[in-house]
């Protein structure tokens, strides 16, 4: 099954003009996957899991779930005939989740050494990089180490845009 999907996803990466080995990961994820998933004898129906990451997933006011990865995903799982039921939740209770229950597909996430091994890793759909920005009068003379970095301040781009900096 995992095999399969692998392949579509490649297939579509080909056709969309992407090089699946460049293009984060979609990451789909499956954990764990039970063994009578199949995709022409789905008698089971997976779960499917994405976050609010404008803009490769987000739902709309009006519940509606869209976004790159999630045409992405609609268009294999439609290929592979697996039903799913797809919602969008917070990132902590989608890790929770995907590691306590059977049949659940998240994407998208970013692969690490410490996530490499718990998942069935299908495909990557496009770079991500993580950076770190401050205001410019808050800018360091030199660069810091981590363990000076540790002790400052930390905000994510959302609560940043919240407060309107």
């Amino acid at each position: 099954m995992v095999n399969s999907l692998q392949s579509l996803f490649k297939n579509y990466c080909a056709n969309l003009r992407f090089n699946s080995r460049t293009v984060l990961i979609l990451t789909i994820i499956l954990f764990p996957l039970s063994n009578s998933l199949n995709a022409k004898e789905n008698i089971t129906v997976l779960e499917a899991i994405t976050e609010d990451a404008y803009t490769l997933s987000y739902q709309t006011d009006e519940g509606e779930i869209g976004g790159y990865s999630v045409e992405l995903f609609k268009a294999i799982m439609t290929d592979a005939e697996i039903e799913y039921e797809l919602r969008v939740i917070p990132w902590a209770r989608t890790y929770r989740r995907v590691q306590s229950k059977e049949n659940v597909i998240v994407f998208p996430m970013a692969w690490t050494k410490e996530r490499a091994s718990k998942f069935r890793w299908i495909g990557e759909i496009t770079p991500v990089n993580y950076n770190l920005y401050c205001l410019t009068k808050d800018l360091p003379s030199e660069s810091l180490t981590l363990a000076q970095l540790k002790k400052k301040k930390l905000q994510s781009r959302e609560a940043i845009l919240e407060r309107n900096i």
